[in-house]
């Protein structure tokens, strides 16, 4: 009997975003396929951004690379809504080229170059 919350299963999910292999895209393509999949898949994400946006070793390209990813392997209405929750995550309050801020700017940008790539 599998007793995980769903935001436990995010937070288990979320580290498939981080060394990012072809076995953990695949994980998170795999898990798109179940009930309740795409939340999971989108909370899942956005707690994985969140540590790089309170972070102070972010490398934007990783960020860019999961966008791209997202663009070419998830269905259209998965990467606007990944789009829009990161576009509402900007921080008028920061600065533009903060950390957090560009967190979810590397994202956006990911999204759109490969959109329009393609």
């Amino acid at each position: 009997m599998n007793t995980m919350t769903l935001d436990d299963r995010a937070i288990a999910l979320s580290y498939s975003f981080g060394q990012f292999r072809p076995s953990d895209r695949e994980r998170l393509i795999s898990e798109l396929g179940t009930p309740k999949g795409e939340t999971l898949f989108v909370s899942a994400l956005f707690i994985y951004l969140e540590i790089w946006a309170k972070s102070d070793w972010l490398e934007y390209y990783t960020i860019e690379r999961i966008g791209r990813w997202i663009a070419v392997s998830c269905s259209g209405s998965i990467s606007e809504k990944i789009r829009k929750t990161a576009g509402a995550k900007h921080d008028p309050s920061i600065a533009n080229d903060s950390i957090y801020n560009r967190t979810y700017q590397a994202l956006i940008d990911g999204i759109k170059k490969a959109s329009t790539s393609a």
